[in-house]
């Protein structure tokens, strides 16, 4: 049996960093974009009857605390007062999307996800396994039609091409627009 060698975890830690360097990090710029969203925001949303959602009503406030650091961004997000989430978002090069990782309050498992962002338009996509037959495809889309208003929808798909729309709404900036890249 071979015998792998000791390797105290600070001494592991230093050669992952050295080795990492040796490529260059994404431009810090890459991060920019996701500060359109820091802010308060009321959002009117409309829930249509579907396999996953009942027709009615709703709205929030919905609150994102953000700040950034290096390669990293990352929200606090407040909906209707109550503690949600922490997302930190990093840019994938190599897939050339953004990362997210979403930090529950109640202490519970992060997830990991992904944002696409084409001109205005933001993608959160993510998949779930379905009992009755194939991968379900899920995402919300965001537009930006201007700096202050968001056009929404969450759609599902059972094949990736055709969406079904489960809710869509507005959210509405309230107050300042914070400066940008903060």
């Amino acid at each position: 049996m071979k015998r792998v060698p000791w390797i105290p975890v600070a001494a592991a830690v230093v050669f992952g960093a050295a080795t990492a360097a040796a490529s260059p990090p994404p431009s810090p710029d890459r991060l920019s974009p996701i500060s359109a969203y820091a802010g308060t925001w009321r959002a009117e949303i409309q829930q249509l009857d579907t396999d996953f959602s009942k027709a009615g009503r709703s709205g929030n406030v919905i609150h994102n605390d953000c700040w950034r650091a290096t390669l990293f961004y990352a929200c606090a997000q407040t909906v209707n007062g109550v503690p949600g989430a922490l997302v930190v978002y990093t840019w994938d090069d190599k897939d050339k999307v953004y990362a997210t990782y979403a930090v529950p309050s109640d202490g519970g498992q992060a997830s990991k996800g992904k944002l696409v962002i084409e001109g205005d338009t933001w993608f959160f996509p993510w998949d779930q396994p379905d009992k009755a037959g194939p991968t379900l495809h899920f995402r919300v889309v965001n537009h930006f039609v201007d700096r202050d208003n968001i056009e929404f929808r969450q759609e599902f798909s059972r094949d990736g091409i055709a969406w079904t729309v489960i809710q869509r709404g507005l959210e509405r900036r309230q107050g300042p627009t914070p400066a940008a890249g903060t």
